[in-house]
C-alpha cells in the first residue's frame, strides 16, 4: 500500500549502558526521538535497527506493544521480524486523538536484549484550524447496509493471498455512530486486524491510514459485531463507499492478505427500509389482528338497537 501513513523509525542506534556496577554487555538502550506527531493513526509501526535481529520462528523474543490514550492495547499479538526490522499491525479498540505509547523488546543476532519505549501523538486537526472535538455525530439518521468481496487481488500494491477469500456484510448506524460487521472467511488463518482504508482515486492505490477499525469478533459471526467509531469517518463512507477498501491483515500477510471495495446495498431509515414493499412485509405478521379489528368495527357500526313494545 501507499506509505504516506505508515509509521516507521529507521536506523535506531544501539548504545551500551556504562554506569558503574552495570555489565555493559547485558543491556542496550535506544536513542531515538521521543515525540512524533501524526494527523492519522498509521496501520503499522515499524522499527529498523542498525544490526539484524534474532529471528526465532515460534517464539516471541521480539515484540512491539502499542497502547492508546486510554491505555488500551492497540497492537496485535504477533510482531513480524525481517532482517533488521520489526513491525506490528495495529488493531485499536477505537480511533482517537491523543498520546500513543510504544514499548519494544528485541534481541540482536549476537544475543543481546534491547528494550526501549517512546510516544507519538495523533491529532486529526494537525495543520488545520481547531474546530473542537474530532468525534461528531454523522449528519444522517437510520442506517446503511454495505458489502464487500475480499480476495488477494484486492491487495493492489502488495502480494496478497492467492487462496484466501472473504465475504463481508457491514451495517453503518448513523444515530449511534457505530460500524458493524460480520465476515465469512476461507483459507485465512491468524487474522491480526481488519481495517477500512481510503483509496487514492488518482493512483488507484490504497492508503495506509486506518479510517475505521473492525472488531475481530466479526470473523465468521452470524450476527453483526458493532464498534463505536468517529461520526465524520462514518459519514465519509456513507457518501462514497466505493472509495474505501476493506482489508484483512494476517500473520502470513501483515501488509494485507485480502481486500475488497465497499459496495452500497441498501439505505434504511430509523433502522428499517423505507420502501413500501418492505414496510408491508414487515407488518404482515400483524395482518390477522388488523383484520379482526376491522371486522369488530364493522359489526359495531351496523348494530341495530332493540325496540321495546
Amino acid at each position: 500500500m501507499a506509505t504516506d501513513a505508515k509509521f516507521s523509525i529507521s536506523n535506531l542506534l544501539l548504545s551500551r549502558y556504562d554506569s558503574p556496577g552495570f555489565c555493559p554487555r547485558d543491556t542496550y538502550q535506544i536513542r531515538t526521538r521521543s515525540w512524533v506527531h501524526h494527523q492519522i493513526l498509521p496501520e503499522m509501526v515499524t522499527l529498523t535497527f542498525d544490526t539484524p535481529l534474532l529471528n526465532a520462528p515460534g517464539t516471541k523474543v521480539n515484540s512491539i506493544v502499542v497502547t492508546d490514550p486510554m491505555r488500551m492495547k492497540a497492537s496485535t499479538a504477533n510482531s513480524v521480524v525481517s532482517g533488521a526490522s520489526i513491525s506490528n499491525v495495529l488493531n485499536p479498540p477505537m480511533l482517537m486523538d491523543g498520546i500513543y505509547h510504544v514499548s519494544f523488546r528485541i534481541v540482536s543476532n549476537d544475543g543481546h536484549p534491547v528494550t526501549g519505549d517512546f510516544i507519538f501523538h495523533v491529532d486529526h486537526n494537525l495543520n488545520e484550524a481547531s474546530t473542537g472535538p474530532t468525534t461528531t455525530a454523522a449528519p444522517h439518521s437510520g442506517s446503511m447496509i454495505l458489502s464487500s468481496d475480499l480476495t488477494g487481488e484486492g491487495i493492489t500494491d502488495e502480494i496478497g493471498s492467492d487462496s484466501g477469500y472473504a465475504i463481508g456484510k457491514f451495517l453503518a448506524k448513523f444515530d449511534t455512530s457505530e460500524f458493524c460487521a460480520k465476515i465469512r472467511t476461507r483459507n485465512l488463518n491468524n487474522v491480526l486486524a481488519i481495517h477500512i482504508h481510503p483509496t487514492n482515486t488518482n493512483t488507484f492505490t490504497v492508503k495506509d491510514e486506518i479510517l475505521l477499525p473492525v472488531d475481530l469478533d466479526a470473523i465468521n459471526s452470524s450476527d453483526y459485531v458493532c464498534k463505536k467509531v468517529d461520526g465524520k469517518s462514518l459519514d465519509f463512507v456513507a457518501q462514497q463507499p466505493g472509495n474505501y477498501v476493506v482489508m484483512l491483515h494476517t500473520e502470513d500477510f501483515p501488509k494485507g492478505a485480502v481486500g475488497g471495495v465497499l459496495v452500497f446495498e441498501q439505505k434504511q431509515d430509523d433502522g428499517h427500509s423505507g420502501t413500501p414493499l418492505a414496510t408491508l412485509l414487515r407488518l404482515w405478521p400483524l395482518a390477522p389482528l388488523v383484520a379482526l379489528g376491522l371486522l369488530v368495527a364493522l359489526l359495531r357500526s351496523k348494530r341495530i338497537p332493540c325496540r321495546r313494545a
